[in-house]
């Protein structure tokens, strides 16, 4: 029952990001530099 739960999740969270105008590169940045600890 909860298998639509987290596509469900992932895309109003991305609907979010777009509406604010965060594009991937953005997303990337954050990514890279806040949980992969890659130095900028």
């Amino acid at each position: 029952m909860t298998d639509w739960l987290l596509p469900l999740a992932a895309g109003f969270g991305a609907g979010i990001l777009s509406a604010w105008g965060v594009g991937g590169g953005t997303l990337l940045l954050l990514v890279m530099t806040l949980l992969l600890d890659v130095p900028q």
